[in-house]
């Protein structure tokens, strides 16, 4: 490690690297009123910085956006008037002001937005600094200058001062540069111990929300979720553009989730005046590694080779744009770089010096050859060439039995060594990794030559075909299909709480496909639940003529390291017509539902995956399991609905089953949602699970905000599946969600019947049953395999004592794939339950719960059980 100190608030503008990571024992001589900060009673702040004048240049600039116009624009754009500008004659980027804060930054002040010059291309979430290994721990900005506009040198600056969120002592100054010619910025972001104790230990690095890209590690590829990486550089690979960050002489290491990479730098300690200064790269591509890892190699001064070559189609030799080439190292197998072939069908790989086998792919192509070596150890070899056979097609039609043509899921899987397909990315459609959505059930696809399986499917209330098909290349199949639905749901209406698009922080997923993929689904109503926005999507909806099928209500999610997450939906508009979004930074739960309920009086506060690690709330407020009473008195019991079934977490959805079973003993009566809290379009698929709640309304237009209020809040009617179908029905009257008096039998004392039937498609598991009583089996009945209509229906006779309420568990044992796919390694199966019948068994009009909370919560805004009586 080498040390030295900067002596300027502003970069000369040279085309010079300073040095990676910088230790000083001191401030003085950089930041005058530092000086003797140090234990001082008054928090240090920065002084102004000088802020340039003059025109900004046209090649190179830094500026105060006015116009949205002039921002980058892009499918993940986020910038908005105020934003700054920072741009070269090679790309552009966005430093959100600093009362802009986005997802989980606390300020502006960071990288929001970034595409190639002119291309409007944005697809990156956000870059923030991430300190001590600790999430969300950051800088937090105050001030942000324009200190270089390009008006006197071709060099653009950017410079924004704060402190560190967990430590106001520690000052931090980001700097981003950027000069003609290069396409990446140049960060540099210094931080001052201006407190009295050493800070020992002390992590420096990033925190990247890749958005719509795939995030891309050398040496480990693309598959990192889940995983912690080392490397001189990561990537984002994105369409028609790809994001970098690189270091000079250190390594990025940390862990990498979804779509996110948290990345450290250096550790140092911090003595009292001490400084660290670290200085990293980031990058603007054109939709690959090889944009990212040419110039980070030259950053670094790394020694480099470069194989070149082309893609043709066997037969006529013509080019094949849009192929991807990958190279992997001979000698491990490790990726090394992926490049995409522009319209002439070339591409250039730039790698250390070793040997590689290269390999090529296309969504529509097979590839002659599948594997070619490379020797870059004896400089730079012949360039190469790599023949793609032309593509199959194939033209599909799927029918509802007697109604035509119906939307619908097609998955595919490669059978007799063909590979799977990819149609694009996880958050993109109608194609999308392996899977094609399609609104009107008919159309044509190109696919790479080979062998098949087709899985046809459309939600979970249909039957679904399977295919295996044969498609030659350059030759055309048809697939026709009909599906059939089998099971009945009226009454019910599928719904899903919890559905994230591209306004979120960390889902990327265009309203558009959103819509397609949930009406493949089935899905009928869905609240979207954006991170700090209100996404209102019925003018989509209405617009792409799809209204008669779906209903969209905006909602909004607010997330906080201290409460975890809350959704509330829907969101009513104000006066103006405008639906305002709720400001939850720095206030407690109580305070939120306070605010809430005043401006909307249709709507329900719903507690999203409660225990879900240091992101849930009842792990966060210390919801005590085996008492049901909270530690924490932030702790507020002013929600409605509980989502004890959050996607593809089982697991954990056994775990709250039983915190909501504890509640319900304490006497309150939350409603259990199972939402798919989908951020992508497969891997998360949308709707598994779902809800299906009893609405009083003849069809979709009809199931208003209020509608949709007094089904999940009020009447609690609401079925929670993945799969299996529930109609619970007590003493003949009582619904699910409702309370009915026990019927007199003079042997065996209060009697409850409970009218039982549980129905799923064929393909679709179902093995065993638990009847629920006070949160205890009080049964469990086995399912054996039938082709019957319903699967399992029985009139099931209770003797309860006292009070009880009821509730009803399904599973199955079979994995759902391929239609719900595995989630980390775990096989997803049909799991089920309903929402209690209450039984007033001491004929008091009332409900006695078994541990009734003394006394209850005064915050609690649980509304009165409707009582059935007998005819």
């Amino acid at each position: 490690m080498r040390h030295a100190s900067l002596t300027s608030p502003v970069w000369p503008p040279v085309r010079g690297w300073p040095v990676v990571l910088v230790l000083a024992g001191t401030v003085a001589g950089t930041w005058g009123c530092l000086e003797g900060a140090a234990g001082s009673g008054t928090l240090p702040t920065f002084p102004e910085f000088e802020e340039a004048t003059g025109t900004p240049g046209e090649t190179v600039g830094a500026v105060k956006v006015t116009d949205p116009a002039r921002l980058p624009g892009g499918p993940a754009a986020t910038a908005r008037a105020g934003d700054y500008l920072l741009y070269n004659d090679m790309l552009e980027v966005v430093i959100a002001d600093i009362p802009h804060a986005y997802g989980f930054a606390e300020t502006g002040g960071n990288i929001l937005d970034a595409a190639l010059r002119g291309q409007g291309n944005d697809q990156l979430a956000q870059l923030f600094t991430y300190l001590d290994d600790t999430f969300p721990r950051q800088l937090v900005y105050d001030r942000i200058y324009v200190t270089q506009n390009g008006s006197v040198h071709p060099v653009a600056e950017i410079v924004v001062t704060g402190h560190d969120s967990a430590n106001p002592r520690l000052l931090g100054v980001t700097r981003y540069l950027v000069e003609a010619g290069r396409p990446w910025v140049r960060l540099v972001t210094e931080i001052t111990n201006t407190g009295t104790s050493v800070v020992k230990d002390y992590e420096l690095g990033d925190s990247i929300q890749w958005g719509m890209t795939e995030h891309y590690v050398p040496g480990y590829g693309t598959g990192v979720s889940g995983r912690a990486t080392h490397s001189p550089w990561v990537a984002g690979i994105g369409e028609g553009v790809s994001y970098g960050l690189s270091t000079r002489l250190r390594t990025l290491a940390g862990p990498h989730g979804s779509n996110w990479s948290d990345m450290k730098t250096g550790t140092v300690d911090l003595s009292p005046g001490g400084r660290v200064s670290y200085e990293r790269t980031f990058h603007v591509g054109t939709g690959d590694t090889e944009s990212i890892a040419a110039p980070a190699m030259e950053a670094r001064g790394d020694v480099a080779a470069r194989v070149t070559g082309r893609a043709l189609e066997m037969g006529s030799g013509a080019p094949v744009a849009g192929t991807r080439i990958e190279a992997r190292s001979a000698l491990n197998d490790r990726p090394a770089g992926i490049a995409i072939t522009d319209t002439q069908g070339r591409f250039t790989l730039t790698l250390p010096p070793s040997e590689y086998l290269l390999s090529a792919s296309h969504r529509a192509r097979g590839v002659a050859v599948a594997h070619v070596p490379v020797d870059l150890t004896r400089g730079t070899p012949a360039p190469v060439t790599i023949e793609l056979t032309p593509p199959s097609t194939l033209m599909f039609r799927v029918e509802e039995a007697g109604k035509g043509p119906i939307p619908c899921k097609l998955t595919f899987r490669g059978v007799d060594g063909t590979p799977d397909p990819d149609f694009g990315h996880p958050s993109h459609a109608p194609g999308s990794m392996n899977v094609y959505y399609s609104a009107t059930g008919q159309g044509s696809l190109e696919l790479p030559p080979g062998r098949y399986q087709v899985t046809v499917s459309r939600g979970i209330e249909y039957g679904i075909r399977t295919e295996v098909l044969t498609l030659p290349a350059g030759e055309e199949q048809v697939l026709a299909v009909t599906l059939v639905r089998e099971v009945d749901t009226s009454g019910y209406l599928a719904a899903d709480f919890n559905q994230l698009s591209r306004h979120s922080s960390n889902a990327w997923v265009e309203p558009d496909a959103l819509i397609l993929a949930n009406l493949a689904e089935g899905v009928e109503i869905i609240a979207i639940t954006d991170i700090e926005h209100v996404t209102d999507l019925e003018p989509l909806v209405v617009s792409m003529g799809f209204d008669d099928r779906i209903k969209v209500f905006p909602g909004q999610q607010m997330v906080s390291p201290v409460f975890g997450s809350i959704n509330v939906f829907p969101m009513v508009a104000d006066p103006s017509g405008v639906r305002a979004v709720f400001d939850a930074h720095g206030k407690m739960p109580r305070d939120i539902f306070d605010a809430l309920s005043q401006g909307n009086p249709d709507s329900v506060f719903q507690i999203n995956q409660p225990r879900e690690g240091d992101e849930g709330y009842f792990n966060l407020l210390r919801l005590d399991p085996q008492t049901g009473e909270p530690e924490d008195p932030a702790f507020s019991f002013g929600f409605h609905a509980i989502e004890v079934f959050s996607g593809k977490r089982m697991k954990n959805a056994s775990v709250v089953l039983r915190d909501w079973f504890l509640l319900l003993n304490r006497g309150y009566a939350f409603t259990a949602t199972g939402n798919s809290n989908s951020r992508r379009i497969t891997t998360q698929e949308r709707g598994y699970p779902r809800n299906y709640i009893g609405v009083d309304a003849e069809d979709l237009s009809g199931v208003t905000a209020e509608a949709l209020a007094t089904a999940v809040r009020d009447s609690r009617n609401v079925v929670v599946t993945n799969g299996p179908f529930i109609r619970l029905v007590a003493n003949d009257v009582g619904r699910i969600g409702s309370m009915v008096p026990a019927l007199p039998d003079e042997q065996d004392g209060p009697k409850v019947s409970l009218a039982l039937s549980v129905d799923a498609p064929g393909w679709i598991d179902i093995d065993e049953i638990e009847i629920v009583a006070n949160g205890e089996v009080i049964r469990r009945l086995q399912v054996p395999p039938s082709d019957k209509r319903p699967r399992f229906q029985d009139v099931i006779e209770e003797h309860p004592e006292s009070d009880t309420w009821y509730v009803v568990i399904v599973r199955g044992y079979d994995s759902l794939e391929p239609v719900v796919t595995r989630y980390k390694g775990t096989t997803i199966t049909p799991f089920a339950f309903t929402n209690p019948i209450w039984v007033d068994v001491d004929g008091d009009g009332a409900f006695t719960p078994r541990y009734p909370a003394r006394p209850p919560a005064p915050d609690y805004r649980g509304r009165p059980i409707e009582y059935i009586g007998l005819p």
